[in-house]
């Protein structure tokens, strides 16, 4: 990694990319070229590099989620119960009908079919295909149980991590082939040999990280602290974790931290480094090997939002000043510039940094 030497500030426009105040959710710009396509409200906007809105996505209802490129268009999930594909003037040029809402972010590929988690009393994965047609709908948990990311494998395997156990699936078909009894806290993070990591609660009771391989077997259990909400990052040779103790149902306490560690490629924990705690987290890379964590905690009591955006230098945590002050942060994402746009409670910041 690289230490961050110093951040500076191009622009910030306000806007209000959450999506969700119950789980802290929110929403992570979409790089497309030199323009960023973010939630605003129950709006989508695109943003030119100056800060500058290009145009805006009205919906009635609110659009939802983390925004996708798929092909030419813009994909996002809105609240009544729809996918939807935007073109590239922002306008909405067709719409999908689902059985229920989208709970997760969705998954890509190159051909155009897309995979996501749907949830209600029954929490569903879905295959929609290039022709826009639903190809299956396949129940794996109960009550909204399916919130994590789903990973697909290069051998076209799903990964599904829900509350109520690990499940793998065929991504063409929808056919269930394993299931394991595991409270997952994490997504999974999927190996070329089609092995998986994930977070999760072990019958035990035993907060771990496991390894499973792709014939169904679980070959290790790292023990790890009470995690309510993780993730399991890769970038080259390089794998982290980052995690919370923190309760979606409570306020942060004194014993309460934010968990970074770094990970040996089995997904053994190599170092874990505390810091203080946020109920929500979320991470990710700059093209130099950089580890960013954004941290958001919303007191409903108060109606107040805290967060910091945190760099992780050799097993050391910064918090980096921001202008956005008694705001959230989610994960930023970078160009091939090492420019970074971050999406918080308040506002889209642009900012570039040396190292």
């Amino acid at each position: 990694m690289n230490p961050i030497q110093e951040i500076t500030l191009k622009w910030s426009l306000p806007v209000i990319p959450v999506y969700s105040l119950i789980h802290e959710h929110i929403s992570r710009p979409l790089l497309i070229n030199d323009s960023v396509v973010v939630l605003d409200g129950a709006d989508l906007v695109q943003v030119d590099s100056s800060g500058t809105i290009n145009w805006r996505c009205v919906h009635e209802s609110g659009f939802w989620g983390n925004p996708v490129q798929v092909e030419d268009f813009i994909v996002c999930a809105s609240i009544d119960n729809k996918v939807n594909f935007i073109n590239s003037i922002g306008k909405v040029s067709d719409i999908i009908d689902l059985p229920t809402s989208v709970t997760t972010d969705i998954l890509v590929e190159a051909s155009g079919d897309i995979w996501f988690g749907m949830g209600g009393a029954i929490s569903s994965v879905i295959r929609i295909n290039s022709e826009r047609e639903i190809v299956f709908v396949t129940d794996v948990s109960r009550d909204f149980g399916l919130r994590h990311p789903i990973a697909r494998s290069n051998d076209g395997i799903l990964w599904v991590a829900t509350n109520d156990g690990l499940v793998r699936l065929n991504a063409q078909t929808g056919a269930i082939l394993n299931t394991w009894d595991l409270v997952c806290a994490s997504g999974t993070l999927v190996d070329s040999d089609g092995s998986a990591l994930v977070v999760g609660v072990l019958s035990e009771h035993e907060c771990a990280l496991v390894q499973v391989t792709s014939d169904g077997n679980i070959t290790a259990k790292y023990p790890l602290p009470p995690l309510w909400r993780a993730k399991i990052i890769r970038y080259r040779n390089q794998l982290w974790l980052v995690g919370s103790t923190v309760s979606p149902w409570e306020s942060p306490t004194k014993d309460d931290y934010t968990l970074v560690a770094s990970l040996a490629q089995n997904g053994e924990p190599l170092t874990l480094t505390k810091y203080k705690a946020f109920r929500a987290i979320d991470a990710s890379v700059d093209l130099i090997g950089n580890l960013w964590v954004g941290t958001y905690t919303y007191q409903d009591e108060e109606d107040e939002e805290s967060g910091e955006l945190i760099v992780y230098d050799d097993n050391v945590l910064h918090a980096l000043m921001m202008p956005v002050k008694n705001a959230g942060f989610g994960a930023p994402v970078f160009n091939q510039d090492c420019e970074g746009i971050v999406a918080t409670t308040t506002a889209l910041v642009s900012f570039s940094f040396s190292a």
